[in-house]
């Protein structure tokens, strides 16, 4: 029964930290300059805390450098990704809260357990900064044959992106 467990074994605590040395040959890229830089770096600190069987609470914070790109600016030192309370009922599951938006493989690994800091998905499918809910996420999942499944989401609530856009002359943040 939950409710006979210890909070050690309520608690799940995952952490990660991706730093690299970037050096470009030519332009800028990423935030990488021409001249190098030690100054890029993921680290993140998950804690998830089951509730109950099918709730949980998740929480996850963020500290990013990404060496002269535009976007390091804007980021703050330290930077709530994940916050929100989650039930599981059947096929259905409800997130609320601040939750990741539902964008495929990297949805809520996108910075826990990278191997490669200096990948990067395309700017069309993920644009350079967390994308994220405030408020609700409901998904849908049906199992298929073979292993196969389908998934459906519907979010209400606010959304926040930023990206990098360039110009003939500079790099903005938008």
């Amino acid at each position: 029964m939950l409710s006979a467990q210890s909070l050690e074994e309520r608690l799940t605590i995952h952490a990660s930290l991706n730093a690299g040395y970037g050096k470009s040959n030519d332009l800028p890229v990423l935030g990488i300059p021409k001249e190098g830089t030690v100054d890029y770096r993921v680290m993140t600190l998950q804690f998830r805390y089951q509730m109950a069987p099918n709730d949980a609470f998740v929480v996850q914070l963020l500290n990013r450098r990404l060496g002269s790109s535009p976007l390091a600016g804007v980021l703050n030192d330290v930077t709530t990704q994940m916050a929100y309370w989650q039930h599981r009922a059947g096929a259905i599951t409800t997130k609320v809260g601040r939750t990741p938006l539902p964008r495929g493989l990297t949805n809520e690994v996108r910075y826990i357990g990278t191997v490669l800091p200096f990948f990067r998905q395309p700017f069309e499918i993920s644009g350079d900064a967390f994308d994220a809910v405030d408020g609700v996420l409901v998904t849908g999942r049906r199992d298929l044959a073979k292993g196969f499944a389908v998934e459906g989401h519907a979010h209400f609530g606010a959304s926040e992106n930023r990206s990098v856009r360039a110009t003939s002359t500079e790099l903005t943040v938008r």
